[in-house]
């Protein structure tokens, strides 16, 4: 389905919180990914599922509300002028993003093979989706966008993490085409989370090159 990609302006400032309060509302409501947070026919086994319920509400995202992601995330990405929305053909913002250069400390530990450094890599964070407009094609879209910016910024990789039991996010950045790159622990081991899956994706002038300028394993 359509959407309208744009830069965030201060007047959406309220409806990007709105939306992280849906996501993890809607995660406390259902602990276990339901079918509507997943692609159809992916299914995960009952060893990740039983993982995944260990680690309580609101944790399989890897989000915990009060902790992240908050108004003030949003805020910073938008002070930055690096916040990003998708609106729905009724206006209303339905998914959200943020995309910089900033890569944590960590991602040091993480097996990148797209070749690229500094502000050649462009990195997603706090990417999010309302739970009543999931299934549309809207988070893809604006993977897309953002891959189209960075490419647009002179970027040869645009980069991101996810929890590793969380298996919506998991499945649409490879249905997308976004290779794992490892697991890294972010330091978030006090909320019982202690690995997160890193993803890379080509852009720009290498991902015409065969392989997407793969270097070898």
């Amino acid at each position: 389905m359509a959407g309208m990609f744009r830069t965030a302006t201060a007047a959406d400032l309220d409806e990007v919180a709105a939306l992280y309060a849906a996501a993890l509302g809607a995660q406390c409501a259902h602990p276990l990914p339901t079918a509507a947070d997943l692609p159809p026919g992916f299914a995960p086994g009952a060893e990740t599922r039983l993982r995944i319920a260990a680690l309580g509400p609101r944790n399989w995202s890897g989000w915990r509300e009060g902790v992240y992601p908050t108004r003030p995330d949003a805020q910073a990405g938008l002070d930055a002028g690096r916040l990003y929305v998708l609106q729905a053909p009724d206006g209303a913002i339905v998914t959200s993003a943020i995309l910089n250069h900033d890569q944590p400390p960590q991602y040091a530990n993480a097996r990148w093979r797209i070749p690229a450094c500094g502000a050649q890599v462009a990195v997603v964070h706090t990417l999010v989706s309302h739970p009543a407009h999931r299934q549309h094609g809207y988070a893809g879209a604006l993977l897309s966008a953002l891959r189209a910016l960075a490419a647009d910024w002179g970027c040869r990789a645009v980069r991101l993490d996810t929890y590793r039991y969380n298996l919506p996010a998991r499945a649409l950045y490879e249905k997308l085409g976004y290779r794992r790159a490892g697991l890294i622990d972010l330091g978030r081991g006090a909320y019982g989370l202690h690995r997160y899956q890193c993803y890379e994706r080509a852009c720009g002038w290498l991902a015409a090159i065969p392989g997407d300028g793969l270097t070898k394993a």
